[in-house]
């Protein structure tokens, strides 16, 4: 009995064996999947973190760049601005000059013409009303750098 007990026995205690050894496996495949899992998703938010960090750097250097970019531009614009403002000035004050040396011109005129009539009025009051008055007929002289140089 003993004979034909121990196959038996022997099945019996291989498929055992077999079946704690499959079960063990299965625990140790379940755990080592389990693992790396975990190692997978630290890996990726590991991954994640330094692409976010990456990101982060490059973006606040873009905006670095764009806010340099910006600053330069104003800078240029109000050297623009100040350089036409200071054109202005300059055609501004010109034109005063030249306003003011047009009224000068005119004032001499004027007092030429003023002193003129006068020497023909006091001339008709002396001598009595002339036949014919012949004015000169000369065309105006510009005076004005010859007055404004005095």
């Amino acid at each position: 009995m003993a004979a034909s007990l121990e196959p038996v026995l022997r099945q019996k205690l291989g498929d055992k064996m077999k079946d704690d050894y499959q079960l063990a496996l299965a625990g140790a495949y379940v755990r080592l999947k389990e693992e790396l899992t975990q190692q997978y998703r630290d890996d990726l938010n590991r991954f994640a973190m330094q692409t976010l960090a990456a990101s982060n750097a490059t973006t606040n250097a873009l905006l670095a760049d764009l806010l340099q970019t910006i600053d330069t531009a104003q800078s240029h614009d109000l050297r623009r601005v100040a350089l036409a403002l200071s054109q202005i000035e300059a055609k501004r004050v010109q034109d005063r000059t030249q306003l003011a040396a047009g009224l000068q011109t005119l004032a001499y005129r004027t007092e030429d013409e003023l002193s003129r009539t006068k020497k023909v009025l006091a001339r008709v009051l002396v001598e009595g009303p002339a036949p014919q008055i012949d004015l000169p007929q000369h065309p105006p002289t510009d005076t004005s750098d010859e007055r404004s140089k005095q």
